[in-house]
């Protein structure tokens, strides 16, 4: 019995008064602690006040407290009365000055809607240019290798056709045959090769009929001037190995050409020619007798 009073009379001695105006000061700091921070002291201070049977749950300092912060609240009530009420104007000219500024900004948002609005359609459209520039590109490119593809084929079927037109039948074979052979094979992809391809037999048969037309030209003008081309060969002989008189007379007999003819070596003999070659000879055979 001593023993608990004495812990009474020491819990008494040592519990001290709660300080409200410290509690309302930290609650006005706004931290987001601050008023479970409060609520906390209260309770354990009147719970400490209860074990040192100084006093009880009953409320009372909760109360006192609550009624000290409604005299806090209304003095800042007041102040905040008098702060209005002396900025009044300056507030509304802030209102309104407000209000202008989301005018403008509603203004200003319009616009910039407008212009991303412009700027996503010119670069859609930027957008589209440049894909078909670029498919374009690759097209032009494409056509670039096939012409330096296709561009040395047509231009020795055109030496074919040039060598064919100047008569240079030999040479317009082989170049046909080496187009055919090996210069095709680099343009199967296309489709003209298909045409010169079909063009080629063609090509060969016009080169074998040409060359056939030539040939039979050339025996033809061998066989109508054989007879002169005979007789010159004839004298050229005697000049050279010295053959007898009797011989050119004889051969006097025979007809003289008396024109241009063309041996194939571009020689021109004529009859005065021959005759100064006859003539010549004469002396030479009767000039020891």
């Amino acid at each position: 019995m001593i023993l608990s009073n004495l812990i009474i009379e020491m819990a008494e001695s040592s519990l001290e008064p709660l300080d409200f105006y410290h509690l309302l000061d930290e609650l006005e700091t706004g931290n987001s602690g601050s008023c479970a921070n409060a609520i906390r002291r209260l309770r354990e201070h009147e719970v400490a006040a209860y074990q040192a049977g100084v006093g009880g749950p009953t409320g009372g300092l909760i109360a006192n407290f609550i009624a000290l912060l409604d005299e806090r609240v209304a003095d800042k009530e007041l102040e905040i009365e008098k702060a209005c009420s002396h900025n009044y104007q300056s507030f509304v000219d802030s209102v309104k000055e407000l209000l202008c500024v989301q005018e403008e900004a509603e203004k200003l948002q319009s616009t910039l809607s407008e212009i991303r609005s412009s700027i996503l359609d010119e670069l859609n459209e930027s957008f589209m240019a440049l894909s078909a520039s670029q498919s374009t590109l690759e097209q032009i490119d494409q056509c670039i290798a096939a012409l330096q593809n296709s561009l040395p084929v047509l231009d020795q079927y055109e030496r074919i056709e040039k060598s064919i037109s100047d008569g240079r039948y030999y040479h317009a074979l082989k170049t046909l045959e080496n187009l055919e052979h090996y210069q095709l094979k680099s343009i199967q992809s296309y489709t003209f090769s298909a045409c010169l391809q079909k063009r080629i037999p063609e090509l060969r048969a016009e080169i074998k009929s040409a060359s056939l037309a030539q040939l039979t030209d050339f025996l033809e003008e061998i066989r109508k001037h054989s007879v002169r081309l005979g007789a010159i060969t004839m004298h050229r002989i005697a000049e050279k190995i010295g053959m007898r008189d009797d011989f050119l007379t004889k051969s006097e007999k025979r007809p003289v050409p008396a024109r241009r003819i063309d041996d194939g070596s571009n020689s021109d003999v004529d009859e005065t020619h021959y005759k100064e070659l006859k003539l010549g000879k004469s002396k030479t055979v009767s000039g020891p007798s």
